[in-house]
């Protein structure tokens, strides 16, 4: 579909899934809340390239409207990278779950779902968003979402913000400032969103016990949108004994690591990992 009005930065782009590739290996790419399947398609080409098949679906509500996303529920968002999982699997003997921001909870739901899967990439996954100490401008959006989290009717009565990170001359939390305008993604974030969001987040906490694959956690120190304290939080629990959580390769970038400053040496990480767990293939 062609990009929409709700969407910055999509004039004359078609908002679709990408798919790229061929072999027996499969990445399943899933974008971030608010995002499109553009953000993944960096990661898309450099993993075909080095011959791997992709798919990086278009999840459900995104890429489309506002009002389509506040119709949309976190189980929603899940079935949509559950159906092209399974298109995936259809194409390739072994398949891995690659997820950015909200796309790495999911990644990591489909884990704890799909002991078949090969390995599992979750890139800056906001399973804890809550209280970042470091940044003394988020105290009033993290308390926003701890209430919306405890206090789910709130969501009835604040309808949502502009979907620029803060501090707000950030916009998109990406470093690189071309890529930063370049993003594409809702102009606004809608308080229902945010509240499935969280329930995604609780319901993907109580079960990381039973991701048991392989597991490559990759997060900055300089996220603004995500504490890196997330990331820890999934390491110490998953049933994962293969795990790895990685700061050094995206050191300097901020949230979206797909399209910011260290996009380059993300690609070869998740790359890296695919191969050295695909059995040489």
């Amino acid at each position: 579909m062609r990009g929409g009005t709700d969407l910055k930065n999509a004039e004359g782009w078609e908002i679709d899934a990408i798919r790229m590739g061929a072999g027996d290996v499969g990445a399943l790419l899933i974008h971030g809340y608010l995002a499109t399947p553009e953000e993944m398609r960096g990661l898309a080409e450099h993993l075909a390239q080095n011959g791997l098949r992709v798919y990086a679906p278009l999840v459900a509500g995104h890429g489309t409207s506002l009002s389509e996303l506040a119709q949309t529920s976190w189980r929603d968002w899940y079935a949509s990278v559950e159906s092209a999982l399974t298109e995936l699997q259809g194409e390739c003997a072994k398949v891995f779950a690659i997820g950015m921001s909200l796309g790495g909870l999911q990644a990591l739901h489909l884990a704890a779902h799909h002991q078949e899967l090969a390995g599992v990439v979750a890139l800056a996954p906001p399973a804890v968003m809550f209280f970042d100490e470091r940044r003394f401008w988020r105290k009033s959006s993290d308390l926003k979402l701890w209430l919306i989290s405890r206090m789910p009717w709130l969501a009835k009565l604040y309808l949502g913000e502009l979907s620029d990170a803060v501090p707000k001359f950030l916009h998109a939390d990406i470093r690189d400032e071309d890529a930063r305008r370049k993003h594409i993604y809702y102009k606004f974030n809608p308080t229902s969103g945010v509240l499935e969001l969280l329930k995604y987040a609780a319901h993907v906490r109580n079960e990381l016990a039973l991701v048991k694959q392989p597991l490559l956690l990759v997060h900055s120190p300089l996220d603004h949108t995500v504490p890196p304290k997330s990331s820890e939080f999934v390491l110490a629990r998953v049933g994962s004994t293969d795990k790895t959580l990685d700061f050094e390769t995206a050191a300097n970038s901020w949230h979206v690591l797909v399209e910011d400053v260290d996009a380059e040496k993300v690609y070869n990480a998740v790359c890296e990992f695919m191969v050295s767990h695909a059995g040489g293939e």
